[in-house]
C-alpha cells in the first residue's frame, strides 16, 4: 500500500515572497504621487490675472488748433468733435439724425492704454508745412485756425525706411491733443457745454506728472 503524499508548504511560501517584496517597494509610489497630485498649488493661484487693471472713463480730443480733426496714436482715436444720434420722425417713418457737435468724446480706456499712448507722445511730432496761425473769418467774424502738417516720428524704423531727421518746426504731437480722467472735469460741462471746457493737453500733463 503506498504511502500518502505529504504537502509542503514552503515552496509556496517562497515563491510569493518575492511578489510581496515587489508589492511592498512599488506600493508607497502611486501613494506619494496622489499627495503630489493633491498638494495645493500657489504659483499657479498667484499668476490669477489681479494685475489687470478696469478701465476709467476719460475725456479725449483734439484741440483747436491741431492740424487734423480726429487722429489715431496707439490704438486710440482723437476726435475733434462728436455727435449723439436722435431719434426723429420723417412723415410717418422713425428716423435717426445726428444731433448737434460736441467737443471730444468719452472713452473707457486702462492704464496700459494710457502708457501706450504717451509713449507714443514721446517720439512722434507734428511738423509744420506752413506756419500755424489764427485768422478771422471775415463773414462770420470768428476766429479760425490756419495751418498745415503732418506727423512724424522718431521711433524705430525699417531697414528701408528714411531716417529721422528733425526740424526747427517740429512739435510734440502731445501738444494738440488732451486726454483727461473724466473725474476731474465737470460732469455738467461734459453732458451740456463741452465747448467752455478748459483743457490740459497731454504734453503739459505728462511735464506736470499728472498724467
Amino acid at each position: 500500500m503506498a504511502r500518502p503524499r505529504k504537502v509542503v508548504a514552503a515552496p509556496e511560501v517562497a515563491v510569493a515572497s518575492p511578489f510581496l517584496l515587489q508589492t511592498a517597494v512599488a506600493a508607497p509610489l502611486p501613494l506619494q504621487i496622489a499627495d503630489q497630485t493633491d498638494a495645493p498649488k500657489p504659483i499657479v493661484a498667484a499668476q490669477k490675472p489681479s494685475q489687470v487693471s478696469k478701465p476709467r472713463p476719460y475725456f479725449l480730443g483734439t484741440t483747436d488748433d491741431c492740424p487734423y480733426w480726429n487722429l489715431n496714436l496707439a490704438g486710440v482715436t482723437f476726435h475733434r468733435e462728436t455727435a449723439e444720434l436722435m431719434a426723429d420722425k420723417r412723415g410717418q417713418d422713425d428716423v435717426l439724425t445726428q444731433g448737434p457737435p460736441i467737443r471730444g468724446h468719452l472713452e473707457m480706456l486702462t492704464v496700459a492704454a494710457i502708457e501706450r499712448i504717451k509713449q507714443a507722445c514721446k517720439t512722434k511730432v507734428i511738423r509744420w508745412n506752413s506756419p500755424p496761425r489764427w485768422e478771422v473769418n471775415k463773414e462770420t467774424g470768428k476766429k479760425e485756425f490756419r495751418g498745415n502738417g503732418r506727423i512724424y516720428s522718431s521711433g524705430p524704423r525699417g531697414p528701408d525706411a528714411p531716417a529721422f531727421i528733425p526740424h526747427d518746426n517740429d512739435e510734440p504731437i502731445g501738444k494738440y491733443i488732451y486726454l483727461m480722467p473724466a473725474d476731474t472735469v465737470s460732469p455738467t460741462q461734459i453732458l451740456s457745454d463741452r465747448q467752455s471746457i478748459t483743457v490740459k493737453t497731454v504734453y503739459e500733463a505728462m511735464e506736470d506728472g499728472t498724467l
